[in-house]
Protein backbone atom coordinates (compact mmCIF):
# COMPACT_ATOMS: atom_id res chain seq x y z
CA UNK A 1 0.00 0.00 0.00
CA UNK A 2 3.22 2.53 0.65
CA UNK A 3 3.99 2.50 -2.96
CA UNK A 4 0.49 3.34 -4.12
CA UNK A 5 0.27 5.97 -1.38
CA UNK A 6 3.49 7.34 -3.52
CA UNK A 7 1.69 7.15 -6.65
CA UNK A 8 -1.17 8.88 -5.79
CA UNK A 9 1.02 11.72 -3.91
CA UNK A 10 2.56 12.55 -7.52
CA UNK A 11 -0.89 11.99 -8.78
CA UNK A 12 -2.01 14.92 -6.40
CA UNK A 13 0.75 17.13 -6.85
CA UNK A 14 0.28 16.66 -11.07
CA UNK A 15 -3.41 17.69 -10.51
CA UNK A 16 -2.24 20.98 -8.15
CA UNK A 17 0.01 21.72 -10.93
CA UNK A 18 -1.98 21.15 -14.01
CA UNK A 19 -0.26 18.82 -15.49
CA UNK A 20 -2.11 15.37 -14.59
CA UNK A 21 -3.19 13.60 -17.86
CA UNK A 22 -5.88 11.36 -16.99
CA UNK A 23 -5.64 7.59 -17.92
CA UNK A 24 -9.17 6.13 -18.53
CA UNK A 25 -9.32 2.08 -18.81
CA UNK A 26 -11.76 -0.39 -18.43
CA UNK A 27 -11.43 -1.83 -14.67
CA UNK A 28 -12.66 -4.49 -12.57
CA UNK A 29 -14.67 -2.28 -10.34
CA UNK A 30 -15.42 -4.85 -7.61
CA UNK A 31 -11.22 -5.17 -7.81
CA UNK A 32 -10.88 -1.75 -7.73
CA UNK A 33 -13.23 -1.53 -4.37
CA UNK A 34 -11.95 -4.40 -2.45
CA UNK A 35 -8.16 -2.89 -3.22
CA UNK A 36 -9.20 0.90 -1.75
CA UNK A 37 -10.42 -1.13 1.19
CA UNK A 38 -7.29 -2.99 2.11
CA UNK A 39 -5.91 -1.92 5.62
CA UNK A 40 -9.22 -0.48 6.28
CA UNK A 41 -10.87 -3.12 8.68
CA UNK A 42 -14.59 -2.23 9.35
CA UNK A 43 -15.78 -0.97 6.01
CA UNK A 44 -18.63 -3.20 4.86
CA UNK A 45 -18.32 -2.61 0.28
CA UNK A 46 -21.85 -3.09 -1.61
CA UNK A 47 -20.51 -3.01 -5.23
CA UNK A 48 -21.55 -4.79 -8.48
CA UNK A 49 -19.26 -7.01 -10.33
CA UNK A 50 -18.63 -5.45 -13.71
CA UNK A 51 -16.25 -3.79 -15.71
CA UNK A 52 -15.67 0.11 -15.89
CA UNK A 53 -14.34 2.58 -17.82
CA UNK A 54 -13.06 4.88 -14.94
CA UNK A 55 -9.67 7.25 -14.26
CA UNK A 56 -8.40 4.72 -11.30
CA UNK A 57 -5.72 7.30 -9.86
CA UNK A 58 -8.31 10.34 -9.73
CA UNK A 59 -10.90 8.02 -8.42
CA UNK A 60 -8.89 6.81 -5.94
CA UNK A 61 -7.47 9.67 -4.72
CA UNK A 62 -10.97 11.07 -4.32
CA UNK A 63 -12.60 8.06 -2.78
CA UNK A 64 -9.62 7.39 -0.06
CA UNK A 65 -10.20 11.31 0.69
CA UNK A 66 -13.51 10.53 1.69
CA UNK A 67 -12.84 7.14 3.44
CA UNK A 68 -9.85 9.31 5.26
CA UNK A 69 -12.32 11.63 5.88
CA UNK A 70 -15.27 10.06 7.47
CA UNK A 71 -12.73 8.20 9.79
CA UNK A 72 -11.48 10.70 11.18
CA UNK A 73 -14.68 13.11 11.67
CA UNK A 74 -17.32 10.29 11.98
CA UNK A 75 -18.37 8.19 14.77
CA UNK A 76 -15.29 6.60 16.69
CA UNK A 77 -17.21 4.18 18.58
CA UNK A 78 -18.89 1.51 16.63
CA UNK A 79 -18.49 3.07 13.49
CA UNK A 80 -20.51 1.65 10.41
CA UNK A 81 -18.80 3.03 7.56
CA UNK A 82 -20.07 1.44 4.00
CA UNK A 83 -18.84 1.78 0.31
CA UNK A 84 -21.80 1.41 -2.15
CA UNK A 85 -21.52 1.53 -5.38
CA UNK A 86 -24.29 1.87 -7.89
CA UNK A 87 -24.88 2.08 -11.43
CA UNK A 88 -27.01 3.87 -13.89
CA UNK A 89 -28.04 3.45 -17.38
CA UNK A 90 -28.77 6.08 -19.48
CA UNK A 91 -29.31 5.13 -23.12
CA UNK A 92 -25.83 5.25 -24.48
CA UNK A 93 -24.18 6.61 -21.22
CA UNK A 94 -23.54 4.90 -18.04
CA UNK A 95 -23.04 6.59 -14.51
CA UNK A 96 -21.41 5.69 -11.41
CA UNK A 97 -22.32 6.29 -8.32
CA UNK A 98 -20.05 6.05 -5.26
CA UNK A 99 -21.90 6.76 -1.84
CA UNK A 100 -19.82 6.57 1.34
CA UNK A 101 -21.96 6.08 4.61
CA UNK A 102 -20.90 6.69 7.74
CA UNK A 103 -22.58 7.55 11.73
CA UNK A 104 -22.32 10.86 12.18
CA UNK A 105 -19.81 11.83 15.79
CA UNK A 106 -22.62 12.05 18.08
CA UNK A 107 -21.01 14.63 20.44
CA UNK A 108 -20.53 17.21 17.51
CA UNK A 109 -22.45 20.29 17.43
CA UNK A 110 -25.26 20.27 14.68
CA UNK A 111 -24.22 21.88 11.04
CA UNK A 112 -25.73 25.37 10.67
CA UNK A 113 -26.56 26.64 7.32
CA UNK A 114 -25.01 30.04 5.68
Amino acid sequence: RSMWWCRLREAVLRIVEGSYVKAVRNIDLGQFCSDLLVGRPGITLDCPSLTALLDPIACNIALDNAITNAVRHGCTENQELRLKVEVSNHGSSTTLSFTLINRAKADKPPFNSW
